[in-house]
């Protein structure tokens, strides 16, 4: 026999609809939430909160759905008049980057708050106006130990050129 394949918003409908089933059944009186929670394993302030927004959307299933937990605004947001500004002021200096811009902008107009250098940059990669530098090639260290030497030193043997340089046919140093 196979698995029931099943999500999240599965679950949440048909816990709407056994609660709808059971408030039918009960002609509008009480239902047994708690047993209902423990049967689909969520927290019964959890399973008032679906029940709520089903009943508050006319019986809409659509309610139940995973709301999105985005602000709807943001305070700390720059301005589009800002933006466009910084926009305009990388296309008069296309070789500026961010923080040269913010430099000159902040010379120019000093009564504007402008934002961060990494704000600007933000902006500027939004709009397609960056230029990404280049990836360098990972060079893969080496792996191999290092080779034997060709002559190995006989314990005791000296090392200086000026020996090495002066040895006769039979070994011997001069």
């Amino acid at each position: 026999m196979p698995w029931k394949a099943t999500d999240a918003m599965k679950e949440r409908v048909n816990f709407v609809l056994e609660w709808e089933r059971r408030w039918d059944e009960a002609q509008g009186g009480p239902v047994e939430m708690a047993e209902l929670c423990r049967k689909y394993g969520v927290a019964r302030p959890t399973g008032y909160a679906w029940v709520k927004r089903f009943r508050e959307a006319g019986f809409d299933l659509r309610a139940v759905e995973e709301k999105s937990r985005r602000p709807l605004t943001n305070p700390h947001s720059i301005s589009r008049e800002i933006e466009d500004f910084v926009v305009q002021a990388r296309k008069a200096m296309p070789r500026r980057g961010p923080r040269k811009l913010r430099k000159i902008l902040l010379e120019r107009y000093p009564e504007i708050e402008w934002p961060s250098t990494s704000s600007m940059g933000n902006i500027l990669q939004r709009r397609g106006l960056c230029r990404l530098k280049k990836k360098r090639k990972h060079v893969p260290s080496a792996t191999q130990p290092l080779p034997a030497p060709r002559h190995p030193m006989t314990p005791g043997a000296s090392i200086s050129r000026a020996s090495s340089a002066c040895r006769t046919a039979t070994g011997a140093t001069c």
